[in-house]
């Protein structure tokens, strides 16, 4: 298990840790070492408690993923590893089933609740920050529905599950357009600033070929001709030149975004022919 499981590491991380989004209170031993009796008739390893959540933590389950075996040796030849013949945990080609914590975790008044930015918090707490793990919404024929409790299944922190967002962490309070977003009770890591939220969202925008009502939808209000330069400045010299292109076509089309389409092709245009002038006077 990752250190973060260590006991005294959970208990300080509660009391202690200033990234955290919101104070859930420091998690305590409930039920340590549990015998074999408890185990089976609460079906986890250890149960923590906060005062607002309960968890109960299963570690090592079985799924039907595989994973290399730890016995798998790669520091002789790394296309041809040597595998342990002897070892009883992998299949005889090297591969392992991959284990998973289980969280069981409900509420202390045992009300319903499911607050993303608290289970988030308590499986980084639980399981590390940088280990992804999944709620599972079932076929019918394998749904579990008894009481108000929440379920998420953590894989080791070496593991990527391979759907989601790969773009980095983005993380703000920024409003902009239809979007709405609750405050932040504690200010976590890496919020990034209002004006850096809002060039990411334009860059966005114009990614897309989004201008007018589209653009509003997602800013709010309009891009200012400085934001605009700004987007279109930080790109290469190709990808500006396939930009004057794509909004030369639509300048030349009966677009209803005309007089925005052709703001964009001025300040591309006038951006490009800085580039030229300067580019002219380094190399004359």
């Amino acid at each position: 298990m990752q250190e973060q499981t260590d006991p005294l590491v959970r208990f300080v991380h509660g009391i202690l840790d200033a990234t955290m989004p919101r104070d859930l209170g420091p998690f305590e031993f409930q039920q340590t070492d549990p015998s074999s009796a408890e185990r089976d008739r609460f079906l986890c390893d250890e149960i923590w408690y906060s005062g607002r959540y309960q968890v109960f933590l299963r570690k090592d389950v079985r799924t039907g993923w595989s994973m290399e075996c730890p016995c798998v040796d790669r520091s002789e030849d790394e296309a041809d590893p040597t595998i342990d013949s002897d070892c009883e945990k992998c299949d005889g080609s090297g591969m392992t089933h991959m284990p998973v914590t289980h969280l069981s975790i409900k509420r202390g008044d045992r009300e319903p609740i499911h607050d993303w930015r608290d289970l988030q918090i308590i499986k980084s707490l639980f399981c590390g920050a940088e280990a992804e793990g999944i709620e599972i919404y079932p076929a019918e024929s394998r749904m579990v529905d008894t009481a108000n409790q929440f379920h998420l299944w953590v894989f080791p922190e070496s593991t990527r599950i391979p759907v989601g967002f790969n773009d980095g962490r983005l993380v703000a309070d920024s409003k902009y357009g239809k979007g709405k977003q609750r405050p932040f009770e504690i200010q976590p890591e890496g919020l990034m600033a209002d004006g850096d939220f809002r060039r990411k969202a334009l860059t966005y925008c114009e990614s897309k070929g989004m201008v007018g009502s589209e653009q509003i939808d997602v800013l709010g209000e309009p891009a200012t001709d400085a934001e605009i330069r700004a987007v279109y400045a930080a790109l290469p010299k190709d990808e500006l030149k396939n930009a004057i292109e794509h909004w030369s076509k639509r300048a030349n089309k009966d677009d209803p975004d005309e007089q925005e389409v052709k703001r964009r092709l001025f300040l591309i245009a006038d951006i490009n022919a800085e580039r030229m002038l300067k580019e002219h006077k380094e190399n004359p």
